[in-house]
């Protein structure tokens, strides 16, 4: 029997907030550092990030609120190339970016806070990806490449400020707000909700008219976070050489 848990009729909202607003953001919005959970966020990849080539990724979190947790999301997620019944686990939703509507697929469990904190630290991330995950990589991937677990690298950190109850104009605490600071030392201030698909249009416009009202310069999210951290990573290596 599946277990594939399908929130398709959910989708959620990402809003960016401008950079020359976010000192203001974070005022007007309370998010302040004594209120926020630290934490850090990171990728693991093959060499040539090729999992992100092939529109996968393995993200390890960890923060003072979750503790830790690693996900494989696959976006945009095809149901033809993988048959989403099998995964007993497998989340299926949908992400708004920019104009567009990805479909996702995530499957994620909890984990060591210390192996995180190792991985961090620089140790060979081998015992954070189950055996289910495992399995749904290489189905995803096919006869694409062969995946070598010992040579995995860590893509990042990222250092994470996450706020899971954040009120915006007239609404109660249903946002999350997230402030990132990438290897490149380039931020993003995102806040997110997770709204019925219905009515999605609606409110994300509503958003946005609250945060223009408290003087808040923000858009929908053109750009993933995970694209930014690989696109860090890329301009730091860049920059090294």
């Amino acid at each position: 029997m599946s277990g594939t848990v399908y929130a398709g009729d959910s989708v959620e909202i990402k809003i960016t907030i401008h950079p020359d607003s976010v000192t203001k953001a974070r005022r007007v919005l309370q998010l302040t550092e004594d209120d926020a959970h630290r934490g850090h966020v990171l990728y693991l990849d093959t060499p040539g990030d090729r999992f992100y080539k092939n529109d996968l990724v393995v993200r390890v979190r960890w923060n003072d609120a979750i503790q830790g947790d690693v996900v494989v999301k696959i976006r945009p997620f095809d149901g033809r190339r993988l048959d989403a019944r099998r995964w007993k686990h497998l989340e299926i939703d949908y992400d708004r970016i920019g104009h567009r509507m990805l479909r996702a697929a995530t499957l994620g469990k909890h984990s060591d806070v210390d192996l995180v904190d190792e991985i961090i630290g620089g140790k060979k991330p081998r015992k954070v990806v189950t055996g289910e995950m495992k399995d749904l990589i290489r189905d995803w991937i096919g006869p694409r490449f062969e995946i070598d677990w010992d040579s995995l690298e860590v893509v990042g950190p990222a250092s994470e400020l996450y706020w899971p109850r954040v009120k915006i104009g007239d609404w109660d605490k249903k946002w999350e707000a997230e402030f990132w600071t990438l290897k490149d030392r380039s931020r993003v201030l995102e806040v997110s909700r997770k709204v019925p698909r219905e009515s999605f249009r609606k409110l994300e416009k509503r958003c946005l008219s609250e945060l223009q009202q408290l003087g808040i310069d923000a858009s929908p999210s053109e750009k993933l976070k995970t694209d930014r951290v690989y696109d860090a990573e890329k301009t730091k290596q860049s920059l090294a050489k």
